[in-house]
């Protein structure tokens, strides 16, 4: 498969092991990865190269990631990016938040490669239909 016809995600993530870990299980399932550690640089990554989903922790520096997400959902031509949020704890607030900005699946670190495995599969098949709705995925 050519490289601009694979299945793209962008991953913001501030934990290094962690980043290189969803880089590896994305690669493995051959989808292109694009890699960022603060909120600006995942919405101008966003932007410049139109991931199918963007993996993004709720604490990433900079920009915040309830912003990045709200920017993207304003604007037409990023709104089908779809958005899966990583955190370290589950809280109502969170919840909220995540359902407003369009998130469609929140995750609760720590997980394992096996356990994110399944979540990244159900992401790119639901990259593919248009219907979101948010799930919650709380490991441990």
């Amino acid at each position: 498969m050519k490289e601009e016809d694979k299945f793209k995600v962008l991953i913001a993530e501030i934990d290094t092991r962690l980043l290189m870990n969803l880089e590896m299980v994305a690669r493995e399932e051959d989808i292109q990865v694009v890699t960022c550690r603060d909120g600006l640089d995942a919405l101008n990554l966003a932007r410049k190269e139109m991931p199918d989903l963007l993996i993004i922790d709720v604490n990433v520096p900079g920009l915040k990631a309830f912003h990045v997400c709200n920017l993207l959902k304003a604007d037409d031509r990023y709104r089908d990016i779809k958005i899966m949020m990583l955190t370290n704890m589950l809280s109502r607030d969170y919840e909220e938040k995540a359902d407003r900005t369009g998130v469609f699946e929140l995750i609760v670190k720590p997980f394992s490669n096996e356990e994110f495995l399944p979540h990244l599969q159900m992401a790119v098949g639901r990259c593919r239909w248009r219907g979101q709705k948010m799930i919650f995925l709380q490991t441990k």
